[in-house]
């Protein structure tokens, strides 16, 4: 399970957001939703999956969407809430689009428990990150050096990937 994907914004992501405008990208990461296309930015792992390495294009994004469209046509907008994120939108962006198709990296039995959202002992931190997605900063602020990452199963409830050396130790929900 190799793999090596960006878990943190970089300098200059601003840019790089109006750069992925319009432009075809990849999803680094799984996103749930639910039958109208709706993704909250908790992204609950609940509904159904649009998986990572999904080419996309973004439409349109302001402080409170991001629109993007996958090659079928569907178009998914994502409730966008900076007090969840801790990031501003231009930031966000860079975390959940990639120019180069992340699931490549993978072989083809990390690919298909990764399309189908699951994560399970062993797995290192990245293959974690493109089946789940990132953990909400306001639990997990520091995804690199942080050995427990929390993630929303649904409104109502946590689960959190616990890691040891890199490895994914352990799953409580």
């Amino acid at each position: 399970m190799a793999g090596c994907l960006t878990l943190k914004p970089k300098a200059g992501d601003a840019k790089a957001s109006q750069d992925l405008l319009r432009s075809k990208v990849y999803l680094a990461h799984n996103l749930w939703y639910n039958s109208s296309l709706i993704i909250p930015v908790e992204n609950y792992h609940n509904g159904k999956i649009i998986s990572a390495g999904t080419e996309v294009e973004i439409i349109e994004y302001d402080n409170t969407k991001i629109v993007f469209m996958d090659n079928s046509g569907n178009v998914y907008t994502m409730i966008y809430r900076e007090d969840r994120t801790m990031l501003p939108v231009e930031k966000y962006i860079p975390t959940l689009f990639v120019k180069k198709n992340p699931l490549e990296d993978f072989d083809s039995e990390t690919i298909a428990l990764i399309k189908e959202g699951r994560a399970v002992k062993g797995m290192d931190r990245n293959v974690v990150f493109a089946s789940w997605g990132a953990p909400m900063r306001t639990r997990t602020p520091d995804m690199q050096n942080n050995n427990t990452w929390i993630y929303w199963a649904d409104p109502e409830k946590y689960k959190r990937a616990i890691f040891k050396n890199g490895k994914l130790l352990e799953i409580l929900e």
